[in-house]
């Protein structure tokens, strides 16, 4: 019986939480401050990686057989 916490897919979402991260920190730190990227664009991103990509990576469970 395999005990370990995490499993390979949560460790595969995690790190598309991270590069969701980066890429919405990036958009954030592009052109002027009141351009549509950064305004529109950087909030989702960011607000989607925290709210939907973490806790589906960290809360997921590969089915039992």
């Amino acid at each position: 019986m395999n005990n370990k916490f995490f499993s390979r897919e949560n460790y595969v979402g995690i790190l598309i939480g991270i590069a969701g991260l980066v890429l919405g920190f990036w958009f954030l730190a592009q052109g002027p401050v009141n351009g549509s990227l950064t305004l529109n664009v950087a909030p989702i991103v960011l607000s989607l990686t925290y709210c939907v990509v973490f806790p589906v990576a960290i809360l997921w469970k590969k089915g039992q057989k």
